[in-house]
């Protein structure tokens, strides 16, 4: 028996390892000669790596893959997409069990949205990261160019389709159930840039830098989600809208961005979001122009 390959590669042999020509690696053929290809037949299912092919040494065999780093690589991808694809099954699940409870006890049809929620805990803010950022607000505001002594107006916002104040109503809603899912890539520098700093001035300017740096750091609090936008809080986003970047004032999650698209289409004035993470359901509540009112969601009631 020839002895087996060690070197994962696509320009390479299975078997014996010997490098490929040209013309093979342009049909994708990944054995050299009939020796290596008869070699090759005899090896079944299960003895073959999943992802590149070559045949497996014994001590590979249980894994089903070989100890290539890009087929490792591969397999801990897939293993956490699956991951993922059954953590979202078990929360559609669960969202259309509390769904079906809660619109019975009603006897109103609200429609089902799932959508993501913040699964982060609430810690003592890190006051390095504080000092992170006023380090970014204070390189924005050096950054700023001064014309004629003043500063240049913001530029003008970008061109969005309005939304009806109905559905407006509906989003904040399901936003507040989310409780902030989308503020986690927020940092230490919560999307705020020059534009966003620009409009505050505008809006207020008798301040001076040290005035607007003052203003911003002091809408921080002591307790915050942990890995989340320093702003981040228990009852929400401690900037008011006027203080927050365009990013922030006019963001959407995916899910949020279908329902606007169906319930504009519908013209629906109601809904009933559940908000998840991962596996977990978080919150559920209906939603229409009188509030939202909120439904247990205990684990005894998803049994």
């Amino acid at each position: 028996m020839l002895e087996l390959a060690t070197v994962e590669s696509t320009t390479s042999c299975l078997v014996c390892n010997r490098p490929l020509s040209v013309l093979d690696r342009h049909q994708n053929i990944r054995l050299c000669s009939v020796r290596c290809r008869a070699e090759y037949s005899r090896f079944l299912p299960g003895q073959t790596c999943g992802y590149c092919g070559r045949p497996l040494r014994p001590a590979e065999l249980a894994a089903g893959l070989c100890e290539g780093t890009d087929c490792r690589l591969k397999s801990a991808e897939k293993h956490v997409r699956e991951k993922e694809r059954l953590e979202r099954e078990e929360r559609a699940a669960a969202a259309r069990f509390i769904h079906e409870k809660a619109v019975e006890s009603e006897s109103i049809d609200y429609p089902l949205t799932i959508i993501p929620s913040n699964a982060l805990r609430i810690v003592d803010l890190d006051m390095e990261r504080c000092q992170a950022l006023s380090d970014h607000i204070e390189s924005i505001l050096d950054a700023m160019t001064i014309v004629d002594g003043k500063e240049p107006l913001p530029g003008p916002l970008p061109t969005v389709v309005p939304l009806a104040p109905e559905l407006l109503n509906l989003l904040a809603g399901a936003c507040s159930l989310c409780r902030g899912d989308c503020c986690r890539r927020g940092g230490e520098n919560a999307y705020l840039d020059a534009p966003t700093i620009r409009r505050y001035q505008c809006d207020h300017p008798d301040s001076t830098p040290r005035e607007i740096l003052a203003a911003y750091l002091g809408r921080v609090g002591g307790r915050v989600y942990a890995g989340s936008c320093i702003y981040h809080q228990h009852d929400g986003c401690a900037l008011p809208r006027d203080m927050r970047s365009d990013t922030c004032n006019r963001y959407y999650c995916t899910e949020l961005k279908a329902f606007q698209q169906d319930a504009s289409e519908s013209k629906t004035d109601r809904a009933f979001f559940v908000a998840g993470s991962r596996g977990v359901v978080g919150a559920a509540g209906f939603v229409d122009q009188d509030g939202v009112r909120t439904v247990s969601v205990a684990i005894k009631d998803l049994g």
